[in-house]
């Protein structure tokens, strides 16, 4: 989710094929989730990494 520039937030669910944008509320700020299988832990924690 991000804020918009008008202060609502937008929720982004993405699969392979298919993608969905809503409004919606946040319930935390600075929260990345990802849901996949075979995914490279370390390699996604590191695109955070300073």
């Amino acid at each position: 989710m991000v804020q918009s520039p008008e202060g609502s937030w937008l929720h982004f669910d993405m699969v392979p094929g298919e993608y969905e944008v809503r409004e919606g509320s946040a319930e935390y700020t600075g929260r990345f989730c990802v849901i996949g299988s075979k995914l490279e832990e370390e390699k996604i924690k590191a695109l955070w990494q300073m």
